[in-house]
């Protein structure tokens, strides 16, 4: 698909039938591909799953992670915007914009996203990068509850679980010097 590709903006007014099938297919060919490191490739697979199902809040999560990872910060908020209009409760999409407003030096915006985040108990992205967030401010209590959350979203991650057990040395070591 080498034809100007949708966006957002464009999408919905795509003169392109509505193919459920095909957009679901597109978009799993596209985290195939961002799961290998491929991202201009997974872009374009993502951009198909648009094409085909403007409404379909995935496509629009994976076009936005995989334009994140390209560098292309304004489209990659876009999509994501678009994915959590489509779908409100779509915690990837709000990690996607939470690290894009911190990048663009909005701790509190991404504060807010992240927060919005800890309401699906099964994401340990939201619940880690709050807890990075609070152990930078030096509130080690709320980074070890945060960091609590990421590990029972994901047990199996060593390196969560390595930035709990630091955060709970920094607590211990602040309640020491009290």
């Amino acid at each position: 698909m080498k034809n100007t590709p949708p966006t957002a903006a464009t999408a919905p007014d795509s003169p392109v039938k509505v193919d459920i099938k095909r957009s679901q297919s597109a978009t799993a060919a596209g985290w195939q591909l961002f799961m290998k490191g491929e991202f201009a490739e997974a872009e374009e697979k993502f951009q198909e799953g648009v094409l085909y199902n403007p409404k379909f809040a995935a496509a629009y999560q994976g076009l936005g992670w995989a334009q994140r990872n390209l560098g292309k910060t304004e489209e990659a908020k876009e999509n994501f915007e678009t994915c959590v209009k489509l779908d409100p409760k779509n915690t990837a999409a709000m990690n996607g914009l939470g690290q894009i407003a911190l990048l663009e030096g909005d701790e509190e915006k991404a504060i807010e996203y992240w927060t919005k985040g800890l309401a699906d108990p099964k994401a340990s992205g939201p619940a880690y990068a709050l807890a990075e967030i609070y152990m930078k401010r030096g509130d080690y209590p709320k980074a070890v509850e945060l960091y609590r959350k990421a590990v029972k979203a994901e047990p199996q991650n060593e390196d969560i679980k390595e930035a709990l057990k630091n955060a709970m040395e920094a607590a211990e070591a602040a309640k020491e010097e009290k």
